[in-house]
């Protein structure tokens, strides 16, 4: 096991399945004007909220299991080997990436494991009728601290320019309820305790909740996720234009995808995709150098302005058996990688289901149980943690 898979980052995501109603949804406290309180709403929505768990690197499940997670959402798991989804009774359950679109920065993550009883479904609301000013509630794991919450109004709708997946043009809710690291992937709901968003991404100068904090909707989660089908590549790559390009000896300064990671196992890996090794940093971004420069996919190179929306329009119409040609650099040589589409997801398929339970679940199990012999040898008292003699 690499380096990398030993990472555990967490994000929270939100979760629903063939069970009755969310426990205490038919009490729940009201203010005078009728409107549930914030601490019913979020009574009602916790038990439907749990913790995912990722080795190397969601959020809203369906009846059959299938959550929508918000990189940034995707990027919590878009490289992740290994994914462990974490229930609010202790259960913990394998899943892996069922698709990803990174351009609007959400995956979908599908359950290995049957769904625990105990899980709470979560309805979906239709984020167009979402108002600036109103009122919004996020549950996430700030730091890893699970289950906390943060209150506020929505701020501003945002547009992001381009378009991504079957040509959606992604959408964000600007919210002013706080939100940190570690609340990537989260649930944004409404005062009826319904799903608006999934929460993005940070812009902040510390990194903190001082910043402004973004969401993709609901709406976009839905059409790109569950109303198309993108396809996970498993990899995660910049974009290198002008003087980086030249810096990196692509040819003619011509622009290019640099891959950064690339997950044991998946379609991107198959095909022969190379990730890098050597940390370094560009414009004050932290990046890996060492791994392949894609300067071509499907025949479209990266320097025409509509080359992104070609490229994805194109994919968007691509059957099994088409053959993926990919044209990189690697160490100064151009190359050409080939693979049917059909033929690498087969096979992404083939290897994780021949894989073993997996040392990331093993080592929350791990986790758990020492928790537990230290809840029951452990004696609390206001001022210390004091052990028994």
């Amino acid at each position: 096991m690499s380096l990398r898979t030993t990472v555990i980052l967490i994000a929270m995501l939100a979760v629903g399945c063939a069970a009755g109603p969310s426990a205490g949804s038919a009490a729940l406290q009201s203010t005078s004007d009728g409107r549930p309180t914030v601490e019913a709403t979020f009574a009602k929505v916790s038990p439907s909220v749990v913790t995912i768990h990722t080795a190397s690197s969601a959020t809203i499940l369906d009846d059959n299991g299938m959550p929508m997670q918000g990189s940034y959402a995707a990027h919590v798991v878009q490289t992740a080997e290994e994914v462990v989804v974490e229930f609010p009774d202790g259960t913990f359950c394998r899943a892996h990436v069922q698709s990803s679109v990174k351009g609007a920065d959400v995956a979908l993550v599908q359950l290995d494991d049957p769904v625990p009883p105990t899980a709470r479904v979560v309805e979906v609301a239709d984020s167009d009728k979402v108002n600036v000013g109103s009122r919004c509630l996020v549950v996430g794991a700030p730091r890893g601290i699970s289950h906390s919450l943060t209150v506020g109004h929505i701020s501003a709708r945002r547009l992001q320019p381009g378009r991504v997946a079957q040509m959606v043009r992604p959408e964000f809710f600007q919210p002013d309820a706080s939100i940190n690291q570690g609340n990537s992937g989260g649930p944004m709901f409404d005062p009826q305790g319904r799903v608006i968003g999934i929460v993005s991404y940070i812009v902040s100068a510390s990194g903190g909740s001082e910043g402004r904090g973004f969401a993709a909707t609901s709406n976009v989660c839905k059409k790109l996720l569950l109303d198309s089908s993108p396809f996970w590549s498993g990899t995660d790559e910049i974009m290198i234009t002008g003087e980086f390009a030249q810096a990196l000896n692509i040819p003619g300064g011509h622009s290019g995808l640099l891959v950064q990671q690339v997950a044991d196992g998946s379609p991107g890996q198959l095909l022969g995709l190379r990730g890098g090794s050597i940390p370094a940093q560009l414009a004050g971004t932290p990046v890996l150098l060492g791994g392949d420069i894609i300067i071509e996919i499907a025949g479209i190179g990266f320097d025409e302005e509509d080359a992104g929306d070609r490229i994805l329009e194109n994919f968007s119409n691509l059957q099994p058996d088409y053959e993926l040609k990919v044209r990189i650099l690697r160490n100064g040589r151009r190359l050409t990688l080939r693979g049917k589409l059909g033929d690498l997801f087969k096979e992404a398929e083939r290897r994780r289901l021949s894989r073993s339970k997996g040392r990331l679940l093993e080592l929350l199990q791990q986790q758990k149980d020492f928790a537990r012999q230290v809840a029951d040898r452990a004696v609390l008292s206001p001022t210390s943690l004091s052990w028994p003699k």
